[in-house]
């Protein structure tokens, strides 16, 4: 039950860019300390529903290294990118989910911009995952009739086992397009055993490692700490953890 109240701040964003490991960038929609500080509040009534079992970002005591074990060892990992993925996800469908969840109406203001999910806000994360409930569970269930592993680490999709042709990956896309939502089909990779496989930034094919490249770009995130995005923060905080699971040998 929704059981405290928020006083309406005023809905202020500053939008700024940042450059991705890609050399694109990113836009950031940062809300003001007031609206911020709101919005954490209603994150953390939103934390009290549960999500998928194959959900790991943003969500405690996951990360993308429970992401990753998930495929250690398969004969091929399948990666699957979500495009625009909080700006795909619209007003209409905040609406629909505060009413399942009986949160007033009221309060998705507080949570949109421009009427989509801002990149910037502590409470997309949470939002986007309960929404992908039922593609979760869409995908769970196709993938278990493959004997397939699956997993989302929000906009990143995650396959691997013995069956992954054209056919699986079309109907995967298929289930996507039904939960409205769009694939980014330029990032849709197949790798087998005889590649590096990876999974959310991680080698998965004997043992989660980290590659050289992310050790480079972790160290210079913790440099730039002050300028990340929550997303951003939240992998800083999980590759924090793969590292020392594998100075300990954990994984």
């Amino acid at each position: 039950m929704f059981s405290f109240k928020v006083n309406m701040p005023s809905i202020d964003y500053t939008t700024h860019k940042i450059r991705k490991k890609s050399g694109k960038t990113r836009t950031i929609t940062a809300p003001n300390s007031y609206l911020k500080s709101c919005q954490r509040e209603i994150m953390t009534h939103l934390n009290s529903f549960p999500l998928s079992d194959s959900a790991h970002g943003f969500i405690e005591k996951r990360s993308i290294v429970s992401n990753a074990i998930n495929h250690i060892k398969k004969k091929y990992v399948l990666n699957v990118d979500l495009k625009d993925f909080f700006p795909s996800i619209q007003r209409d469908r905040i609406e629909n989910l505060f009413k399942e969840l009986k949160i007033p109406l009221e309060y998705v203001d507080v949570v949109v911009f421009n009427d989509v999910l801002p990149q910037g806000s502590p409470c997309s994360p949470v939002i986007s995952n309960l929404i992908c409930r039922g593609m979760d569970k869409d995908m769970e269930e196709y993938a278990k009739t493959l004997n397939l592993s699956y997993s989302r680490y929000a906009d990143d999709m995650t396959f691997s086992g013995d069956n992954v042709s054209r056919d699986v990956i079309d109907y995967i896309y298929s289930i996507i397009r039904t939960h409205n939502l769009v694939v980014n089909k330029e990032k849709t990779v197949v790798l087998g055993r005889h590649k590096r496989q990876i999974v959310t930034g991680l080698v998965v094919n004997e043992k989660v490692s980290i590659p050289k490249n992310t050790r480079r770009r972790i160290r210079a995130m913790k440099h730039q700490f002050e300028t990340l995005t929550e997303y951003e923060r939240q992998y800083l905080e999980g590759m924090n953890g793969v590292e020392q699971m594998v100075i300990r040998g954990a994984v």
